[in-house]
């Protein structure tokens, strides 16, 4: 069995950037933080059709880099406390943990983010966040 290297434009930590950065944005716009994990999918994939994530030469949706990297999108939601995966009524949903986020007085306009050991800073140019 021959098995195919996936090659993408862009490395795993630029990726878990763009996934935080979303995944962050889009929990915190919902009630109690939490959405369902369809629902979660379809909004990051919205929110990043800007950003070209390329696969063997073609355009991909943000969730097929997630789901190749990492399998799927709750192994890579797994790997963090901030994330938290509820089970109700046969549906998944992914819920936001304040409680481990740890941000330094956050503001809209503020170029910096920082939870746990993380921390995000806003590049203007690109209005991209970029983890140091």
């Amino acid at each position: 069995m021959v098995h195919k290297t996936s090659k993408w434009n862009i490395s795993i930590s630029k990726g878990e950037e763009f996934a935080h950065k979303y995944l962050i944005e889009i929990l915190r716009e919902n009630p109690n933080n939490t959405l369902s994990l369809q629902e979660l999918i379809i909004q990051l994939n919205n929110r990043t059709k800007h950003i070209h994530f390329i696969n063997n030469h073609k355009k991909k949706p943000f969730s097929v880099y997630i789901r190749d990297v990492y399998g799927s999108i709750i192994n890579f939601l797994d790997k963090f406390l901030m994330y938290g995966i509820l089970f109700k009524n046969e549906k998944k949903y992914i819920m936001l943990m304040e409680d481990y986020l740890k941000y330094n007085n956050y503001k809209e306009s503020d170029n910096k983010i920082n939870y746990n050991e993380w921390e995000f800073i806003n590049i203007d140019d690109v209005n991209d966040f970029i983890l140091i």
